[in-house]
């Protein structure tokens, strides 16, 4: 719908998230994500052409249909406001989580999920 947005959230208790689009409308609004790290932002180079993975900060990617993006659930994200048409088609989504299950046998490592 026109003027709707997702704000910025994370998701705890899981390892990883992610989302499919359905249904992708012109003018869904972007899937935005912030580098919560400040390190990387603390001394910005001059680049001709910013990459978001050198620099650790905020990028965003536009909705497309079919595809899926798989992120860190830690990692901040949101949805832009929609400014598609008001008769447009909403824009469609499934998002999940993914959380693994395992039991780790290793001296070093003490962790026993069940």
């Amino acid at each position: 719908q026109v003027g709707t947005a997702h704000q910025e959230h994370f998701h705890p208790n899981s390892f990883y998230s992610g989302v499919i689009y359905i249904q992708t409308p012109p003018g869904s609004g972007n899937l935005c994500f912030t580098d919560p790290r400040l390190g990387p932002q603390m001394m910005l180079p001059n680049y001709s052409k910013p990459n978001p993975e050198v620099l650790g900060s905020n990028f965003t990617v536009a909705p497309e249909k079919g595809v899926m993006y798989i992120f860190p659930s830690w990692l901040p994200h949101g949805v832009d406001i929609a400014v598609n048409q008001p008769d447009a088609p909403e824009r469609i989504s499934i998002s999940f989580n993914i959380m693994l299950k395992t039991k780790i046998d290793l001296a070093t490592a003490r962790w026993n999920l069940k």
